[in-house]
């Protein structure tokens, strides 16, 4: 598809918050995540029930990820229970190749997600997982980065960085990502300007039937807040 063609759709599926292909229903916005939120990680498929449950263990909002456990039920179901919802981007798998091909591929099917969950995205952070590389990953990021700073959709791209990512923070802070989150390895190099959020040690825990990975939001040292879709 050509980019404009591809970019025009984009921002119509986003201009009202609502999926044109059958999905959420209610106005949603982007907002920045407050300082000291309690967020929970997690891949399973969440029931109406399991978020009142992650909710009423005092957390303010879920993570989930594009092309997997978030759907237009989690995000009706969410923005039911006043809970935040961040998207986050899937890692590939352990030992895989950075290029600069594949971070065009990855950022595009991102981009494409968003759209059809019929997401705002003007100001929110799209997180690039970034862990398990075999090689140094600069122009994969910088291509992620390309595509999603070219694009009308008002993205913001930001990184997870897990073990294996393969740079120093100073390369990482260099790379156009315009926020960063630390995983819950101790091998995470800090970007120059710190973290927005903070996985936090140990993984796997397990709160209403689900497994999930805390994560707390903060301001990094330039003053930016991650950010995350609520009710408008």
């Amino acid at each position: 598809m050509d980019r404009r063609v591809f970019d025009r759709a984009l921002e119509i599926a986003t201009l009202s918050g609502m999926n044109i292909t059958g999905g959420v229903s209610r106005a949603l916005a982007v907002k920045p995540i407050p300082i000291r939120a309690n967020l929970v990680d997690t891949e399973e498929t969440l029931t109406l029930d399991m978020i009142r449950g992650i909710k009423a263990d005092g957390n303010h909002g879920i993570i989930a990820y594009l092309g997997g456990n978030l759907t237009p039920e989690l995000i009706e179901n969410c923005a039911s229970e006043n809970m935040g919802l961040v998207p986050v981007n899937f890692s590939r798998a352990a030992g895989w190749t950075p290029t600069a091909n594949l971070g065009e591929i990855d950022a595009m099917a991102s981009l494409r997600r968003l759209a059809m969950l019929g997401l705002p995205t003007v100001g929110l952070n799209d997180w690039c997982d970034l862990e398990g590389c075999s090689s140094d990953p600069t122009e994969y990021c910088k291509a992620w980065c390309g595509v999603e700073l070219g694009s009308t959709t008002g993205i913001v791209p930001a990184s997870y960085g897990g073990a294996e990512m393969m740079l120093t923070g100073r390369q990482w802070f260099l790379l156009p990502f315009r926020g960063y989150w630390h995983g819950d390895s101790r091998r995470v190099p800090e970007p120059d300007c710190g973290f927005q959020l903070i996985q936090l040690f140990p993984p796997n825990q397990h709160v209403a039937g689900a497994q999930v990975d805390y994560t707390i939001a903060q301001r990094d040292w330039e003053g930016r807040a991650p950010t995350w879709i609520v009710p408008a």
